[in-house]
């Protein structure tokens, strides 16, 4: 019987019976893991108190019971964010980094740097201002739109995971010719390679329904956006249509990196 500390992040949780409930949590050391957290739900339980999705906790548990499941013994909650709680886009957004790390990462495989970029980013939500939030006759108006921050904030987020993850896409050069297609307006991306394709290359891809066409602007952003030392996102300003064109692309590959 091995007694693990770790810090962790929650993304998922279910009932397991009355007392008892299953989290999935994403942690600093471990990377994604299971564990079986018996009488969570007894409303005066010492050390184990429901954590909320994606709040950061410090973790106790016993490496792998007898019935393969890690057994969380105690779990304090650091940080519950609860600024980003009250504003629904913000609280969507969590949401997303929680299924992300759930459904892009296998189990037990560490990251510290995707850990930390996680958390980084829950904190920036929580921390964020809500652009069109108004005061009038002294009352506060919150709003559930989406800031351009907020956006840029996510956009950053999933250009960074990628990379951890080993997926972050050659922007810049096709990786079969190494010819640079920075001059070009629009370039081919593919999403089995990884990579955009020089027009030579498309033409003998084996896999056409896996290519879309990208501005090189956007491929730009996104190397731009993947570097972990990013400065300030508030300075960098991209129009609608490029925000657009960004998350329809980003959408794509993702969903083409869980599907295979």
């Amino acid at each position: 019987m091995t007694f693990r500390k770790t810090e962790a992040i929650t993304i998922n949780q279910k009932n397991y019976s009355e007392t008892s409930q299953i989290l999935t949590l994403y942690t600093r050391d471990y990377g994604k893991m299971t564990v079986l957290a018996r009488g969570i739900k007894r409303p005066k339980h010492r050390l184990l108190n429901p954590p909320d999705l994606f709040s950061y906790s410090e973790v106790i548990f016993i490496d792998k019971s007898p019935q393969g499941m890690n057994l969380l013994t105690e779990i304090t909650v650091k940080e519950n964010f609860q600024s980003l709680r009250i504003n629904l886009s913000r609280l969507r957004m969590a949401f997303y980094i929680a299924r992300f790390l759930n459904e892009l990462t296998e189990p037990e495989e560490s990251s510290p740097e995707l850990f930390n970029l996680a958390l980084r980013t829950i904190r920036l939500l929580d921390a964020v201002e809500p652009e069109l939030n108004k005061v009038k006759k002294g009352r506060k108006i919150t709003t559930n739109s989406c800031s351009g921050m907020e956006k840029m904030i996510i956009f950053a987020f999933e250009a960074q995971a990628l990379k951890y993850l080993g997926y972050m896409p050659h922007t810049l050069s096709c990786p079969v010719c190494k010819k640079t297609l920075a001059k070009s307006r629009k370039v081919t991306f593919s999403f089995y390679n990884g990579s955009i394709l020089c027009p030579g290359c498309r033409a003998r891809q084996s896999w056409p329904d896996d290519l879309i066409e990208v501005s090189v602007g956007v491929m730009k952003l996104v190397d731009v956006l993947s570097n972990p030392f990013l400065p300030d996102l508030g300075r960098l300003k991209i129009t609608r249509s490029m925000q657009a064109e960004l998350r329809y692309f980003i959408n794509k590959y993702i969903t083409y990196i869980a599907n295979n």
